[in-house]
Protein backbone atom coordinates (compact mmCIF):
# COMPACT_ATOMS: atom_id res chain seq x y z
CA UNK A 1 0.00 0.00 0.00
CA UNK A 2 1.31 3.15 -1.06
CA UNK A 3 1.82 5.80 1.90
CA UNK A 4 0.80 9.55 1.03
CA UNK A 5 3.27 12.65 1.90
CA UNK A 6 0.93 13.66 4.05
CA UNK A 7 1.01 10.47 6.02
CA UNK A 8 5.20 10.27 5.37
CA UNK A 9 5.78 13.64 7.55
CA UNK A 10 3.15 12.37 10.04
CA UNK A 11 5.01 8.90 10.73
CA UNK A 12 8.83 11.33 10.16
CA UNK A 13 6.94 13.64 12.85
CA UNK A 14 6.15 10.78 15.04
CA UNK A 15 9.22 9.09 15.57
CA UNK A 16 11.37 12.37 15.56
CA UNK A 17 9.15 14.01 18.30
CA UNK A 18 9.83 11.11 20.08
CA UNK A 19 13.29 10.46 19.99
CA UNK A 20 14.70 14.28 19.83
CA UNK A 21 11.58 15.70 21.62
CA UNK A 22 8.87 18.44 20.02
CA UNK A 23 10.67 21.39 20.52
CA UNK A 24 14.06 20.37 19.21
CA UNK A 25 12.37 18.91 16.17
CA UNK A 26 12.65 21.20 13.38
CA UNK A 27 10.58 21.72 9.94
CA UNK A 28 13.53 20.95 8.32
CA UNK A 29 14.51 17.89 10.26
CA UNK A 30 11.26 16.22 9.64
CA UNK A 31 11.37 17.58 5.82
CA UNK A 32 14.86 15.74 5.47
CA UNK A 33 13.91 12.48 6.67
CA UNK A 34 10.95 12.39 4.51
CA UNK A 35 13.27 14.03 1.54
CA UNK A 36 10.66 16.35 0.39
CA UNK A 37 11.09 19.86 -0.76
CA UNK A 38 10.14 22.97 1.56
CA UNK A 39 6.93 23.58 -0.69
CA UNK A 40 6.18 20.40 -0.41
CA UNK A 41 6.36 19.97 2.64
CA UNK A 42 4.14 23.66 3.67
CA UNK A 43 1.50 22.55 0.89
CA UNK A 44 0.85 19.84 3.69
CA UNK A 45 1.52 21.76 6.98
CA UNK A 46 2.03 25.12 7.68
CA UNK A 47 3.30 25.23 11.60
CA UNK A 48 4.70 23.07 13.48
CA UNK A 49 1.75 23.06 16.22
CA UNK A 50 -0.37 21.45 13.04
CA UNK A 51 2.30 18.44 12.72
CA UNK A 52 2.12 17.69 16.39
CA UNK A 53 -1.95 17.86 16.04
CA UNK A 54 -1.57 15.12 13.43
CA UNK A 55 0.94 13.41 14.83
CA UNK A 56 -1.47 13.06 18.02
CA UNK A 57 -4.43 12.27 15.77
CA UNK A 58 -2.29 9.48 14.79
CA UNK A 59 -1.34 7.70 17.91
CA UNK A 60 -4.87 7.68 18.86
CA UNK A 61 -6.00 6.26 16.24
CA UNK A 62 -3.03 3.75 16.30
CA UNK A 63 -3.47 3.18 20.16
CA UNK A 64 -7.41 2.27 19.14
CA UNK A 65 -6.51 -0.21 16.65
CA UNK A 66 -3.75 -2.11 18.94
CA UNK A 67 -6.24 -2.35 21.46
CA UNK A 68 -9.03 -3.48 19.38
CA UNK A 69 -6.33 -5.92 18.20
CA UNK A 70 -5.40 -7.16 21.41
CA UNK A 71 -9.54 -7.31 22.46
CA UNK A 72 -9.95 -9.91 19.58
CA UNK A 73 -7.12 -12.05 19.61
CA UNK A 74 -6.50 -12.93 23.77
CA UNK A 75 -8.67 -15.28 25.25
CA UNK A 76 -9.94 -13.04 28.43
CA UNK A 77 -9.75 -9.56 29.95
CA UNK A 78 -7.29 -10.99 32.08
CA UNK A 79 -4.68 -11.76 29.11
CA UNK A 80 -5.46 -8.65 27.58
CA UNK A 81 -4.51 -6.83 30.71
CA UNK A 82 -1.03 -8.59 30.76
CA UNK A 83 -0.37 -7.92 27.10
CA UNK A 84 -0.83 -3.90 28.48
CA UNK A 85 1.48 -4.80 31.27
CA UNK A 86 3.92 -6.06 29.02
CA UNK A 87 5.16 -3.38 26.58
CA UNK A 88 7.47 -2.36 29.13
CA UNK A 89 9.30 -5.66 27.56
CA UNK A 90 7.85 -5.44 24.13
CA UNK A 91 9.30 -1.97 23.31
CA UNK A 92 11.96 -2.51 25.76
CA UNK A 93 14.59 -0.84 23.29
CA UNK A 94 12.93 2.36 22.65
CA UNK A 95 11.77 2.77 25.87
CA UNK A 96 15.94 2.02 27.40
CA UNK A 97 16.79 5.05 24.58
CA UNK A 98 13.85 7.43 24.63
CA UNK A 99 11.16 6.65 27.29
CA UNK A 100 7.23 6.02 27.02
CA UNK A 101 6.28 8.12 23.61
CA UNK A 102 3.01 9.35 25.56
CA UNK A 103 4.56 9.66 29.13
CA UNK A 104 7.24 12.40 27.25
CA UNK A 105 5.32 13.81 25.06
CA UNK A 106 3.01 14.93 28.00
CA UNK A 107 5.92 15.88 30.26
CA UNK A 108 7.22 18.15 27.58
CA UNK A 109 4.14 19.82 26.27
CA UNK A 110 3.19 20.23 29.83
CA UNK A 111 6.72 22.26 30.33
CA UNK A 112 6.03 24.73 27.64
CA UNK A 113 2.63 25.52 28.35
CA UNK A 114 1.25 24.03 25.16
CA UNK A 115 -2.59 24.03 24.15
CA UNK A 116 -2.39 20.23 22.76
CA UNK A 117 -0.88 19.07 25.93
CA UNK A 118 -4.80 18.13 26.78
CA UNK A 119 -5.10 16.37 23.54
CA UNK A 120 -1.85 14.64 24.04
CA UNK A 121 -3.41 13.47 27.53
CA UNK A 122 -6.51 11.98 25.49
CA UNK A 123 -3.94 8.56 24.82
CA UNK A 124 -3.60 7.98 28.61
CA UNK A 125 -7.39 8.43 28.38
CA UNK A 126 -7.54 5.34 25.65
CA UNK A 127 -5.53 3.16 28.13
CA UNK A 128 -7.56 3.89 31.21
CA UNK A 129 -10.84 3.54 29.19
CA UNK A 130 -9.57 0.06 27.80
CA UNK A 131 -7.91 -0.86 31.17
CA UNK A 132 -10.87 -0.32 33.35
CA UNK A 133 -13.45 -2.13 31.07
CA UNK A 134 -11.20 -5.33 31.59
CA UNK A 135 -11.43 -4.92 35.20
CA UNK A 136 -15.21 -4.53 34.34
CA UNK A 137 -15.19 -7.70 32.37
CA UNK A 138 -13.38 -9.19 35.22
CA UNK A 139 -16.16 -8.36 37.76
CA UNK A 140 -14.67 -5.30 39.17
CA UNK A 141 -17.10 -2.57 38.71
CA UNK A 142 -16.70 -0.79 41.87
CA UNK A 143 -12.83 0.15 41.48
CA UNK A 144 -12.11 -0.74 37.79
CA UNK A 145 -11.15 2.93 37.58
CA UNK A 146 -8.98 2.26 40.59
CA UNK A 147 -7.00 -0.77 39.07
CA UNK A 148 -6.47 0.60 36.00
CA UNK A 149 -5.00 4.02 37.23
CA UNK A 150 -2.76 1.49 39.27
CA UNK A 151 -1.52 -0.69 35.79
CA UNK A 152 -1.20 2.82 34.39
CA UNK A 153 0.65 4.00 37.21
CA UNK A 154 3.01 0.98 37.16
CA UNK A 155 3.91 1.02 33.38
CA UNK A 156 4.64 4.86 33.85
CA UNK A 157 7.06 3.62 36.50
CA UNK A 158 9.02 1.22 35.25
CA UNK A 159 9.59 2.83 32.10
CA UNK A 160 11.13 6.02 33.51
CA UNK A 161 13.33 3.69 35.66
CA UNK A 162 14.30 1.56 32.41
CA UNK A 163 15.27 4.44 30.46
CA UNK A 164 17.11 5.79 33.92
CA UNK A 165 18.65 2.60 34.49
CA UNK A 166 18.89 0.25 31.53
CA UNK A 167 18.14 -2.69 34.02
CA UNK A 168 16.38 -5.48 32.03
CA UNK A 169 16.40 -8.04 35.11
CA UNK A 170 14.38 -5.06 36.57
CA UNK A 171 12.09 -4.54 34.54
CA UNK A 172 11.47 -8.22 34.12
CA UNK A 173 11.08 -8.61 38.11
CA UNK A 174 8.43 -5.38 37.64
CA UNK A 175 6.45 -7.36 34.99
CA UNK A 176 6.41 -10.94 36.91
CA UNK A 177 5.47 -8.97 40.23
CA UNK A 178 2.48 -7.65 38.25
CA UNK A 179 1.59 -10.37 36.49
CA UNK A 180 1.48 -12.35 39.64
CA UNK A 181 -0.70 -9.83 41.51
CA UNK A 182 -2.72 -10.04 38.02
CA UNK A 183 -3.25 -13.83 38.26
CA UNK A 184 -2.76 -14.56 41.72
CA UNK A 185 -5.31 -12.12 42.81
CA UNK A 186 -8.58 -12.14 40.42
CA UNK A 187 -11.04 -12.69 43.32
CA UNK A 188 -15.28 -12.52 42.62
CA UNK A 189 -16.31 -9.14 42.62
CA UNK A 190 -17.67 -9.31 46.37
CA UNK A 191 -14.59 -10.23 47.71
CA UNK A 192 -11.46 -7.63 48.52
CA UNK A 193 -9.56 -5.62 45.97
CA UNK A 194 -6.48 -6.62 43.83
CA UNK A 195 -3.60 -6.82 46.06
CA UNK A 196 -0.04 -7.80 45.11
CA UNK A 197 1.88 -10.56 47.31
CA UNK A 198 4.69 -10.78 47.27
CA UNK A 199 5.67 -11.02 50.39
CA UNK A 200 3.67 -13.86 52.31
CA UNK A 201 4.67 -15.45 55.68
CA UNK A 202 6.61 -19.09 55.73
CA UNK A 203 5.07 -22.24 56.42
CA UNK A 204 6.76 -22.74 59.84
CA UNK A 205 5.57 -21.50 63.46
CA UNK A 206 8.49 -18.94 63.57
CA UNK A 207 7.93 -15.84 64.63
CA UNK A 208 8.89 -12.72 61.70
CA UNK A 209 10.60 -10.15 62.88
CA UNK A 210 9.69 -6.52 62.27
CA UNK A 211 11.58 -3.88 62.03
CA UNK A 212 11.36 -0.24 61.20
CA UNK A 213 15.21 1.08 60.50
CA UNK A 214 15.56 5.12 60.64
CA UNK A 215 18.81 6.71 58.89
CA UNK A 216 18.59 10.34 59.80
CA UNK A 217 21.42 12.57 58.47
CA UNK A 218 24.03 13.64 60.16
CA UNK A 219 26.87 16.44 59.87
CA UNK A 220 28.05 14.65 56.87
CA UNK A 221 24.91 14.82 54.69
CA UNK A 222 26.84 16.89 52.12
CA UNK A 223 28.54 13.96 51.90
CA UNK A 224 25.23 11.95 50.65
CA UNK A 225 26.01 12.63 46.74
CA UNK A 226 29.50 10.85 46.75
CA UNK A 227 27.53 7.52 47.92
CA UNK A 228 24.27 7.37 46.65
CA UNK A 229 23.99 5.27 43.63
CA UNK A 230 26.21 2.74 46.28
CA UNK A 231 23.62 3.58 48.93
CA UNK A 232 21.15 2.52 46.55
CA UNK A 233 22.29 -0.54 45.80
CA UNK A 234 22.36 -1.69 48.61
CA UNK A 235 18.71 -0.61 48.92
CA UNK A 236 18.04 -2.62 46.02
CA UNK A 237 19.72 -6.27 47.49
CA UNK A 238 17.32 -5.19 50.59
CA UNK A 239 14.18 -5.72 48.16
CA UNK A 240 15.54 -8.17 46.10
CA UNK A 241 16.65 -10.57 49.10
CA UNK A 242 12.87 -10.13 50.91
CA UNK A 243 14.24 -7.97 53.90
CA UNK A 244 13.21 -4.64 52.74
CA UNK A 245 9.12 -3.97 52.67
CA UNK A 246 9.23 -0.33 52.22
CA UNK A 247 11.66 2.28 51.78
CA UNK A 248 10.85 5.88 51.78
CA UNK A 249 12.28 9.61 52.98
CA UNK A 250 11.51 11.15 56.20
CA UNK A 251 10.21 14.51 55.48
CA UNK A 252 11.41 17.40 55.10
CA UNK A 253 14.43 16.09 53.90
CA UNK A 254 15.63 14.71 57.40
CA UNK A 255 17.03 11.28 56.16
CA UNK A 256 15.22 7.91 55.31
CA UNK A 257 13.45 5.01 56.88
CA UNK A 258 12.85 1.26 55.95
CA UNK A 259 10.03 -0.78 57.08
CA UNK A 260 11.89 -4.43 57.46
CA UNK A 261 11.69 -8.22 58.03
CA UNK A 262 13.01 -11.77 58.05
CA UNK A 263 16.85 -11.53 59.78
CA UNK A 264 17.19 -11.79 63.51
CA UNK A 265 18.13 -8.11 65.17
CA UNK A 266 21.85 -9.31 64.96
CA UNK A 267 21.48 -10.06 61.12
CA UNK A 268 20.05 -7.02 60.23
CA UNK A 269 22.38 -5.06 62.41
CA UNK A 270 24.94 -6.20 60.31
CA UNK A 271 23.09 -5.34 56.78
CA UNK A 272 23.05 -1.83 57.96
CA UNK A 273 26.03 -1.72 58.66
CA UNK A 274 26.56 -2.16 55.15
CA UNK A 275 24.82 0.71 53.82
CA UNK A 276 27.76 3.06 52.53
CA UNK A 277 25.88 5.91 53.96
CA UNK A 278 26.45 4.15 57.14
CA UNK A 279 29.51 3.21 56.73
CA UNK A 280 30.89 6.57 55.86
CA UNK A 281 28.33 8.23 58.57
CA UNK A 282 26.10 10.04 55.95
CA UNK A 283 24.00 9.01 58.26
CA UNK A 284 22.99 7.63 61.89
CA UNK A 285 21.02 4.22 62.17
CA UNK A 286 18.70 3.81 65.10
CA UNK A 287 16.76 0.42 64.56
CA UNK A 288 13.34 -0.25 66.12
CA UNK A 289 12.20 -3.84 66.41
CA UNK A 290 8.08 -4.27 66.58
CA UNK A 291 6.04 -6.93 67.78
CA UNK A 292 3.12 -6.86 65.41
CA UNK A 293 -0.19 -7.89 67.59
CA UNK A 294 -2.77 -6.10 65.36
CA UNK A 295 -2.79 -5.77 61.66
CA UNK A 296 -4.69 -4.86 58.58
CA UNK A 297 -5.49 -7.96 56.11
CA UNK A 298 -2.88 -6.86 53.44
CA UNK A 299 -0.51 -7.46 56.17
CA UNK A 300 -1.77 -10.49 57.26
CA UNK A 301 2.22 -12.01 56.53
CA UNK A 302 3.41 -10.27 59.50
CA UNK A 303 1.88 -11.98 62.17
CA UNK A 304 0.99 -15.96 62.47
Amino acid sequence: MLVGTREQIVDAANRLFYEQGFERTSFAAIGEAVGISRGNFYYHFKTKDEILEAVIQARLASTRQMLAEWSDGATGPLERVQRFVEIVITNQGDIENYGCPVGTLTNELAKLGHPSRAHAVGVFEVFRTWLREQFEELGRTADADELALHVLTFSQGVATLSNAFHDRAFVQREVDRLNTWLTGSSPPADQAPFRAAPFTSPASDKEIDVYVVLLRFSANKAQASEHMAAHQDWIRRGADDGVFLLVGSIRPGQGGAILATGPTPQELQARVAEDPFVAHDVVTAEIIEIDPNLTDPRLSFLTN
